[in-house]
């Protein structure tokens, strides 16, 4: 795995301090409720303000919010503030449509932070006669999950080894083979990040 050092001013925005949920409001309407906790460790208050940006795959800017706060010393502080999108791109399994929220910390107009999440646009409902609905659509759930730490004594999958003597191989194109929307073996972030739905946090 993977480790970071991450360094920032006494101000900025707490770690994974950026939430982006939404919701549909009408056909072609939707809301994202952005909720920023900023930190301050510094000895004083500080007024901020977080500007929040929302990207289409093209870096386009569809829909733009902020809110200011002062934020007391030595102290953490939600700050809640909405925006709507019109006519958004559906994520679904075949699509995985994805949009970028991009959030700047502001102070007395310098910038002291900022922070990229990656969103998606769907509604999810269970429904007894029909099962589970995914924008609406009649949805068949299939996917594996795979976490194992394997060591050298490999990993047996549907049949067939997938992992010899620690090096795994095969996860996603395995699951693909049975009929699975998607397999996930923990170790692949760009991976993740095309089949997300995006709920901000």
């Amino acid at each position: 795995r993977n480790v970071y050092l991450v360094i920032t001013e006494p101000v900025a925005i707490d770690l994974w301090g950026v939430y982006a949920p939404s919701r549909k409001i009408s056909d072609d309407l939707w809301q994202i409720d952005f909720e920023t906790t900023v930190v301050n460790t510094d000895y004083a208050d500080r007024t901020v303000t977080a500007e929040s940006f929302v990207l289409d795959a093209e870096g386009n800017c569809v829909a733009s919010a902020e809110a200011s706060a002062t934020v007391p010393a030595r102290d953490k502080l939600v700050l809640p503030y909405p925006c709507t999108v019109t006519a958004p791109k559906l994520w679904d399994c075949d699509d995985p449509n994805l949009y970028t929220v991009k959030t700047v910390l502001k102070c007395g107009g310098e910038q002291l932070d900022e922070n990229t999440t990656r969103i998606g646009f769907r509604t999810v409902e269970f429904s007894l006669e029909e099962g589970f609905l995914l924008n609406g659509k009649k949805t068949v759930i299939k996917g594996l999950c795979c976490h194992q730490d394997f060591g050298i004594t490999g990993l047996f999958e549907f049949g067939y080894t997938v992992c010899t003597a620690g090096a795994f191989t095969g996860g996603r194109e395995c699951g693909q083979q049975h009929g699975c929307q998607n397999g996930d073996d923990g170790d692949d972030d760009q991976q993740f990040d095309q089949r997300e739905a995006g709920t901000g946090n």
